[in-house]
């Protein structure tokens, strides 16, 4: 599903401007299979500027993770990307080798992944493990890299960072470790950081912590892309926002737009299924039915079966173009024209 406009300026209530540090252009990673390719990311297009976040939200299998592991060549393994642009500093990073990517990761774009458990060696203290971008990519020396890894502790809020950093993750609780990773995220003070979920497996006193500090690390100039599930975490923190669906953008907006009145009946369904901070409806409303199988989409729009919406069925089984809604938003449903 390739967008029919250009990512658009955004006026000063919040919307696109400037140039973009990143901007994706009809992304598609694909899986081989026997049976036919799985179709995990297809057609994802966006455009990111220097101190403002972007959320990719949807249920799981939707395609988030896999679209953003895509632009560091981190896809898992079988995927392959099929097309695709993602300019990022003047290079496409999708045209890069595999060194050339190694340059970018961990220097000029950093991930904090949603398991620190999983993403930080319990075999290597946390001086090896924060140190090790600024060494392999020649920042610094051994001696100052102690040094920045003890300050980056200290900025995420670890009590006592000196005698900290000589201990290994399983030392720590994981509060602390979730911090321990975003240090070794932010060390090398990159452009862009790609958050993965970091609150998921944290509660909501670690959760805030980690949202505040990534939303000054926003303040002070970096981008940041969020992936969650969680829209109370995306409208706490993001200015803008994708939705995706079954490997497909299924709206675009900033996200007081898209808070105040999503337009794709997907978007409905999720806000209308979730519990966000100062919300006053009585009850939730879930939405039937579960994700597709991404080996057996439905022709046309992928949430046509358990679209409440639904009017026309011949309509909705045709394939849906992004229309844009003006300021930069985009829906990919055909009731959008009729709503404008």
């Amino acid at each position: 599903m390739r967008s029919n406009v250009e990512a658009e300026p955004k006026s000063a209530d919040g919307a696109t401007t400037g140039e973009a540090l990143l901007e994706v252009r009809d992304l598609r990673t694909y899986f081989e299979r026997p049976g036919g390719d799985i179709k995990a990311v297809d057609g994802l297009s966006y455009r990111l500027q220097r101190g403002r976040a972007l959320g990719i939200v949807g249920e799981s299998g939707s395609g988030k993770s896999v679209g953003v592991r895509s632009l560091l060549g981190l896809q898992p393994r079988g995927a392959r990307i099929v097309s695709g642009e993602a300019w990022f500093g003047g290079r496409d990073l999708l045209a890069m080798s595999a060194a050339q990517l190694r340059q970018v990761r961990g220097k000029d774009i950093s991930m904090v992944f949603q398991n620190a458990m999983d993403a930080l060696n319990p075999t290597l203290t946390l001086v090896q493990q924060i140190s090790e971008p600024l060494l392999w990519h020649g920042i610094c020396g051994k001696s100052e890299a102690r040094t920045r890894a003890i300050a980056a502790l200290d900025s995420v809020g670890i009590p006592e960072p000196e005698r900290r950093v000589d201990m290994y993750s399983f030392q720590l609780s994981g509060g602390m470790r979730q911090r321990a990773m975003i240090a070794a995220a932010i060390v090398t003070n990159p452009s862009l950081i790609i958050a993965d979920e970091p609150t998921t497996a944290v509660d909501v006193t670690v959760q805030r912590q980690i949202l505040s500090l990534l939303r000054a690390l926003k303040d002070a100039g970096s981008a940041v892309i969020m992936i969650t599930h969680d829209l109370g975490v995306a409208r706490y923190f993001c200015d803008d926002i994708v939705v995706m669906y079954g490997g497909k953008m299924m709206e675009r907006a900033s996200i007081k737009e898209f808070m105040a009145a999503p337009k794709h009946p997907y978007s409905q369904a999720l806000l209308g299924s979730t519990l966000v901070i100062g919300d006053r409806r009585d009850r939730l409303t879930p939405i039937p039915g579960a994700p597709p199988d991404l080996s057996r989409l439905p022709a046309g729009c992928p949430f046509h079966p358990r679209c409440g919406q639904m009017q026309d069925a011949d309509a909705c089984r045709e394939p849906q173009q992004l229309i844009s809604l003006g300021a930069g938003s985009e829906a990919a449903c055909w009731r959008v024209v009729d709503e404008r």
